[in-house]
């Protein structure tokens, strides 16, 4: 009995201390404190860790990491706390829930934000096409909105490619057909 109640005590103790984590993250965010709101959400993180595997805290705290890394630009360490998220949705509420339709366009938005446009594109794609059921209820303009970005992705991979193709031929570089 006395073992039960400690391990409630102590799962109690770390659900108050998460949040407290969370909040000040989410303060010093608003603040634009950016180093205080990473320190925050970073060992709020870690203390979701506590909680049983697939936990909403500790969904929550990679969803806060991932938005500030993209805020801050830097979209390498965003994307990989991204990817870690959307395992982590997939495991929990499904490869076809709400939230994971959320957490895909913004996987596409960082992809687009690091030039990445035929992953963005094919994510764009993924969404309207593996979840009918989900982005029917969004209604036309947010369908017609992830369309559109489908084909800008397009547009904007084909510049990428025409711009590598004419860097790269100019300078004296000989190209092999074969």
């Amino acid at each position: 009995m006395s073992d039960q109640r400690d391990t409630v005590t102590d799962l109690i103790t770390q659900n108050v201390l998460w949040e407290s984590y969370v909040r000040a993250g989410e303060k010093a965010w608003m603040r634009k404190e950016h180093t205080e709101a990473l320190r925050n959400f970073t060992v709020a993180r870690e203390k979701s860790k506590h909680f049983r595997s697939g936990d909403w805290r500790h969904i929550k705290s990679l969803q806060s990491l991932s938005r500030i890394y993209y805020e801050l630009k830097n979209f390498s360490e965003a994307e990989r706390l991204q990817a870690e998220l959307l395992k982590l949705i997939e495991a929990h509420s499904g490869a076809d829930s709400v939230e994971m339709i959320s957490e895909l366009r913004h996987m596409a938005s960082i992809y687009e934000q690091e030039k990445k446009f035929q992953e963005a594109e094919q994510t764009y794609r993924f969404i309207i096409d593996n979840h009918p059921t989900r982005t029917s209820g969004l209604g036309d303009p947010t369908l017609s909105f992830l369309r559109q970005k489908c084909n800008e992705m397009k547009q904007l991979q084909k510049q990428k490619q025409q711009q590598g193709n004419a860097s790269g031929s100019s300078g004296g570089d000989i190209e092999w057909i074969g």
